[in-house]
């Protein structure tokens, strides 16, 4: 099950080590509005799977970093590394290698997140 509390309390301190002052500024970062994310750190709705991505690849972390299935904090340590990262600011999608993602996704479904 996916905590939300826990998320946002990782979310907050990731924030804080790359001393982000301000949502807008992530949010536009990681190409959601500013609502969403603002939502997101209310515990008010959770992460899409895109979101999760562009959040781990911002951050440099593991997804499973994020959501506390690990406590791993360098994305370097974990086999699910993105390496061709581009995030396209004119329509929001965010391209990575399809490998990584693939292996991501199996990832996740083998842990009993996804269905």
């Amino acid at each position: 099950m996916f905590d939300k509390d826990f998320f946002c309390q990782r979310l907050a301190e990731l924030k804080l080590s790359k001393g982000i002052n301000s949502s807008k500024e992530l949010a536009k970062s990681i190409n959601i509005s500013p609502g969403a994310l603002s939502n997101l750190e209310n515990k008010k709705s959770i992460p899409a799977i895109d979101t999760l991505i562009s959040l781990a690849l911002y951050f440099n972390v593991s997804i499973d970093y994020l959501v506390g299935i690990d406590n791993i904090l360098d994305q370097s340590k974990s086999e699910t590394t993105a390496t061709n990262m581009n995030i396209d600011k004119g329509d929001g999608k965010v391209q990575i290698e399809v490998e990584n993602l693939q292996n991501m996704i199996i990832e996740v479904k083998f842990k009993n997140i996804l269905p």
